[in-house]
């Protein structure tokens, strides 16, 4: 979720991790397809206390 002033948005996005999304880098929900298995070999979420992440997204279509 986005907080700020102007121009924030509460859009959410999800990136791929299977590796079969037609939208890459972003889901389109391909794991279910492939019926993708997470390796469980993925890092530990960053802890409550790292903060939020803040990124800035580009629309460059319309």
């Amino acid at each position: 979720m986005c907080r700020g002033g102007e121009g924030a948005s509460t859009e959410h996005y999800t990136l791929c991790r299977c590796g079969a999304s037609k939208n890459k880098p972003f889901c389109d929900g391909s794991h279910w397809r492939i019926k993708f298995q997470d390796n469980d070999n993925s890092s530990a979420p960053a802890p409550p206390t790292a903060g939020l992440m803040q990124a800035t997204i580009y629309r460059i279509w319309s």
